[in-house]
């Protein structure tokens, strides 16, 4: 559905999971990216985090992970 051949994928609380290109433009991989970091640090949500990186998918098989750092 992305036409990407690598995709980031953000599983920052339970029940919230987000997806994207891994070569989109810098500006949407920014604003993913505080997307991710905004849902981690907010409780409002009432789920559990679950991770504070990002999985890097090829093939549907993660290959690697990139910490989020604050």
């Amino acid at each position: 559905m992305l036409d990407a051949e690598e995709i980031l994928v953000s599983i920052p609380r339970r029940t919230c999971m987000m997806a994207v290109s891994r070569h989109a433009d810098a500006t949407l991989l920014g604003t993913f990216v505080n997307l991710h970091v905004a849902t981690w640090e907010d409780d409002s949500y009432g789920n559990a985090p679950i991770s504070n990186l990002l999985f890097v998918l090829k093939e549907g098989q993660i290959v690697g992970t990139i910490p989020i750092d604050k």
